[in-house]
């Protein structure tokens, strides 16, 4: 079945709640109200699993993929679905192309630049009338050189009249040259140093966009209960989730427990030893897969678990539980824990995901090992800093033929209006 792009443009945090809910829904909403970003909904080619909540509801499924055309993986239900079997039902897996919103919503950026997106017309402007003026600038001084002071008619100390005397004096004198006189010359340089490096800047930053860091970042248990998050690990199709409830905030809850590769890791099952994210592991061959585990522990509860990255750049990503006991309160509270680098917006490889699950995960490098270490695209880093380099050394080289060309005129207008001593000569007349 063919399922058309969806062109979503959210006008409020609730219309992404009616798009997408559960934990998928509260990411959008977060972006939605921090970078005012549109989405696109690409269709998929193929159906994938997705599910359905005990409310009646739908949540998406969001995984980062390693794909140009797509920065998330969500899966929506359009209205057209299939049940499998039980608890698991069939739906398109959208794809969500993430960007920046159209011109009348503001936008952020996760550096300081000297212009954002919405001031780049009004820079532009400047930066070209800037070059205008350094370009006749620096093309007057060279044509005029030391002859100032012989094309000087206007007894008038106005800077601007005489850089309006010089500059005729110049469009003249280049003029009666050849039809590429130096002025020209001089003009275009400037003109296309402008159009290259603002184009590639502007379009650099326009589509760069990053979620920054969180300011308190969350190592252990402890920073995860002061910032009211809940931890979710992935541990060989099973998700554990610890929580704390407000009327007894000294115990820790285990909502699911799924005991599997328990065995294989010491001290697996002990709240203490995780501290953190020590033990994230994804042992899971395929890329995604949407598991419904109903029943568990004699709890009319349902638990939605999905991969989890051991990438550097995310410690633990996100799940979803849908459950008639903890349905409401702070335990469906549940948030990103830690963003590292570039954040979720930051693709990584679906080949981490490539792990033989008949390994022992004790014998596999946890997460724990490359935490905190952050990762930066170099690539991508390197070229942001060469550019941000040459649009300073740029913009220097504008300041200092402004500044150089007035204190030229200004030196020739101090000579010609300096005063000439007179010569005395004495005759002396011998009687």
């Amino acid at each position: 079945m063919h399922y058309p792009n969806i062109e979503f443009h959210p006008q409020s945090p609730q219309e992404v709640l009616d798009l997408v809910s559960g934990l998928e829904g509260e990411l959008l909403k977060h972006f939605v109200l921090e970078y005012n970003m549109h989405l696109t909904l690409v269709a998929p080619k193929d159906m994938e699993f997705g599910i359905k909540l005990l409310n009646n509801t739908w949540t998406g499924k969001f995984g980062l993929l390693e794909r140009e055309e797509v920065d998330f993986v969500v899966g929506l239900i359009t209205g057209n679905w299939e049940r499998r079997f039980l608890g698991t039902y069939l739906a398109p897996l959208y794809n969500i192309k993430f960007s920046l919103a159209s011109r009348k919503y503001p936008a952020k950026i996760s550096w300081n630049a000297p212009f954002t997106v919405f001031s780049e017309f009004v820079w532009g402007v400047m930066l070209v009338c800037l070059v205008l003026v350094a370009g006749c600038m620096t093309t007057l001084a060279q044509i005029e050189g030391h002859h100032h002071s012989r094309r000087l008619k206007s007894d008038n100390n106005d800077i601007v009249s005489l850089f309006l005397e010089l500059f005729g004096s110049a469009l003249k004198q280049s003029s009666q040259r050849a039809t590429c006189g130096p002025i020209y010359l001089t003009f275009a340089t400037w003109s296309l140093c402008l159009f290259v490096v603002f184009s590639v800047y502007s379009s650099y930053l326009t589509a760069r966009l990053s979620v920054p860091d969180p300011e308190n970042n969350i190592n252990t248990m402890r920073d995860i209960w002061e910032a009211k998050r809940t931890l979710l690990v992935w541990r060989g199709g099973t998700v554990d989730l610890y929580m704390r409830t407000t009327h007894d905030p000294d115990t820790k809850y285990i909502v699911a427990n799924y005991h599997r590769y328990t065995d294989t890791i010491p001290n697996f099952s002990n709240v203490k030893a995780l501290d953190g994210y020590r033990y994230v592991v994804v042992p899971e061959i395929e890329g995604f897969r949407f598991n419904v585990l109903a029943g568990l522990d004699g709890i009319n509860r349902k638990i939605i678990d999905y991969h989890f990255s051991t990438e550097p750049l995310i410690d633990v990503f996100c799940s979803w539980i849908a459950s008639r006991k903890f349905r409401e309160g702070p335990a469906m509270a549940l948030a990103m824990l830690r963003i590292q680098g570039m954040g979720l917006l930051t693709k990584w490889s679906t080949d981490r995901l490539n792990v033989d699950g008949k390994k022992s995960i004790s014998t596999r490098k946890l997460a724990s090992e490359n935490t905190h270490i952050p990762v930066v695209n170099t690539n991508k880093t390197l070229t942001l800093n060469i550019l941000k380099g040459v649009f300073l050394a740029w913009v220097c080289g504008i300041s200092i033929s402004v500044a150089v060309f007035f204190a030229e005129i200004s030196i020739t207008r101090l000579l010609v209006k300096r005063p000439k001593p007179r010569r005395i000569v004495v005759a002396q007349y011998i009687e």
